[in-house]
């Protein structure tokens, strides 16, 4: 068992180099402005089931909403994730899904300026679920529209739709790339 005293001293050590990471990221936020994004919760977390493009089943993913990025992971214990898809002012949620899959009960459609393909067809466990991730995409690409000066940010991974990435795999994330607005 750790004492309370190594426990605190983790705890500023990782607060401290988020707000490394978040100043090297946001220069012109004053001090006040990243102490509230170091120590933010995710907006929205949970079990969702996606289909990668040009395949005909669903795969379960563990999905976090965090400001206006949505990661997906293999599970919600994996490090990394397998992809983010960056929320813009563009995009849009709804139910509006191809013909093929409406015979699924809970699916939505995130249709992004990033996917000339048609979005990403997305299925929650049930309807609860299905409005709860609905509503929170929805709110968050209305934010977007609303403050987009405020979410011009660097995303640590380029949108991946081929879950390339394993969760057992040792190598290390993709090399960091700027996504463009």
């Amino acid at each position: 068992a750790e004492s309370g005293q190594a426990i605190m001293e983790w705890f500023c050590a990782i607060r401290s180099s988020k707000m490394l990471v978040l100043k090297l990221q946001n220069p012109l936020l004053h001090a006040h402005e990243l102490a509230a994004l170091a120590s933010r919760d995710f907006t929205l977390y949970g079990e969702l089931c996606k289909m990668p493009p040009r395949q005909t089943v669903f795969q379960k993913r563990f999905f976090v909403l965090d400001g206006n990025v949505l990661r997906y992971f293999h599970s919600k214990k994996d490090a990394y994730p397998l992809g983010e898809i960056i929320l813009r002012r563009e995009d849009r949620v709804d139910e509006n899904v191809p013909t093929h899959l409406k015979h699924y009960i809970n699916i939505f459609m995130l249709h992004t300026s990033s996917r000339a393909r048609g979005g990403f067809p997305l299925l929650a466990q049930t309807p609860e679920e299905k409005t709860r991730w609905m509503v929170a995409i929805h709110l968050m690409i209305d934010k977007v529209k609303r403050f987009p000066q405020q979410y011009t940010l660097r995303s640590s991974y380029c949108e991946d739709d081929s879950d390339t990435l394993s969760s057992g795999s040792s190598s290390p994330p993709p090399t960091p790339r700027t996504l463009t607005f």
